[in-house]
């Protein structure tokens, strides 16, 4: 059987279809399962698929010219997947078999679809392994309870990730100058700020009448740095220390309100 299924994962990888999402994803259920076997039944804790590629170079080379000139690439491929998968099998075979158990002393048949997500979501542990473990033992999985979970986590996702920007608070009227190729520091003064709102935290992006910071465009990556704060009300001389994160131009539509 692992003679078969590191045949399907060969054909594939050396049209490099390991980088593309749906035929990745199949190459790596069937690599998966392959490796979960040998874990199970024959009981390797090392990586040993890859080494089995030289033997089917040499069977399918005369079929496929290209393979043997592809061999160290499709072997670090496999070797690396190989290693990846197992440092995930050893924590989620033992959560799953508690998983299991406790069914079991339930009187159910069928496990949990929230504990199934659980195993994927928190340890990588793949559904598709979850089910057939199970259907070994004589159980099933509450796929449609696993759906439920995986868009409850979708949803907290994008709350997470929503953006809330505030409006613009005009400090003084006046031009942006970049004085960046001729100075690496100067001194600034604020035009206009406003609040970003992400992961329940608070962010500031303010625009100021000169920078020495590149802004993000045309390809060019934002320059940072720091911005030095003085507390000229005080009349003590006293600053504050801000990391700039990443400089970026402003668009010219956007407007605010007065101060």
């Amino acid at each position: 059987m692992i003679h078969l299924d590191i045949q399907r994962d060969l054909l594939p990888l050396k049209d490099s279809l390991f980088r593309l999402a749906k035929a990745g994803y199949v190459i790596r259920r069937i690599l998966r399962r392959a490796v979960r076997y040998a874990y199970t039944f024959l009981g390797r804790r090392e990586a040993f698929i890859c080494q089995l590629v030289p033997t089917l170079v040499q069977e399918m080379g005369s079929f496929y010219p290209e393979l043997p000139a592809q061999q160290d690439l499709i072997i670090k491929v496999i070797r690396e997947e190989e290693e990846s998968f197992l440092r995930t099998l050893s924590t989620g075979i033992s959560l799953l078999e508690g998983v299991m158990a406790e069914t079991r002393a339930e009187g159910r048949t069928v496990v949990s679809g929230a504990k199934a997500f659980t195993l994927f979501d928190t340890y990588g542990f793949p559904l598709d392994l979850t089910q057939l473990i199970c259907s070994e033992h004589g159980l099933s999985v509450d796929e449609q309870g696993f759906d439920v979970e995986m868009q409850k986590q979708k949803e907290r996702a994008r709350n997470a990730a929503a953006v809330e920007n505030g409006d613009w608070v005009v400090v003084a009227e006046g031009e942006q100058r970049f004085v960046g190729y001729d100075d690496t520091e100067c001194e600034a003064h604020i035009l206009r700020y406003r609040e970003i709102k992400q992961k329940n935290k608070a962010f500031y992006q303010v625009v100021f009448d000169c920078t020495p910071f590149y802004g993000e465009m045309g390809g060019q990556v934002g320059e940072g740095g720091r911005l030095y704060l003085f507390a000229a009300t005080l009349g003590d001389g006293k600053k504050s220390i801000i990391a700039c994160e990443k400089a970026a131009t402003p668009p010219a539509t956007e407007t605010g309100r007065r101060a």
